[in-house]
């Protein structure tokens, strides 16, 4: 069973990593307007599974060693260089920071209609678009769905590298002792 759980924690690890590097490329793309919409939503679905994983790591190998509520990702940033630390905030705000800019220029939902090309709010038109103003318009939106996931699986990844640090199989505990 230790190897199993070792191998689980891997797994989780590198699915993490391999989301978060996929997701940092649609939004960097996504400057470009390249309408990456349909890959950004993917990878967002793509967080709950992973989360499920990370929660359950957490709870297991983590959340003993927690003292405090306040304490929480005391473990996850244990043993990361301090230009790691300052590189994953800088990112946490650029998120921040761009999820609410996009929002602000962006006064609907870009749509295709049989009339053309549409920004929609609450079922009425806003402003009819050209097509090169709804691609624009669709890379905003896969950049806000791609920076979400960005700072969920950089934190799974976490969770699972850390967890990875505390996980001892019971058999090598046991011939240690």
């Amino acid at each position: 069973m230790g190897v199993g759980t070792q191998g689980l924690l891997r797994l989780g690890l590198y699915a993490g990593l391999s989301l978060f590097v996929a997701a940092l490329l649609v939004n960097a793309l996504s400057w470009f307007d390249l309408p990456l919409i349909s890959v950004a939503i993917v990878l967002f679905v793509l967080i709950f599974p992973l989360w499920f994983g990370a929660i359950l790591a957490y709870l297991r190998y983590l959340r003993p060693s927690v003292s405090h509520r306040s304490d929480i990702w005391k473990p996850v940033l244990e043993g990361i260089p301090d230009w790691q630390r300052t590189l994953a905030l800088l990112l946490v705000a650029y998120v921040f920071i761009n999820f609410f800019a996009s929002i602000a220029v962006l006064p609907g939902q870009p749509e295709q209609t049989s009339a053309g090309y549409v920004l929609m709010s609450h079922g009425d038109v806003v402003k009819r678009l050209s097509y090169s103003e709804y691609v624009h318009y669709l890379a905003i939106v896969a950049r806000i769905f791609s920076g979400h996931t960005v700072v969920f699986t950089l934190a799974a990844s976490g969770m699972f590298r850390a967890a990875l640090r505390r996980f001892s199989p019971p058999s090598a505990t046991r011939s240690a002792a």
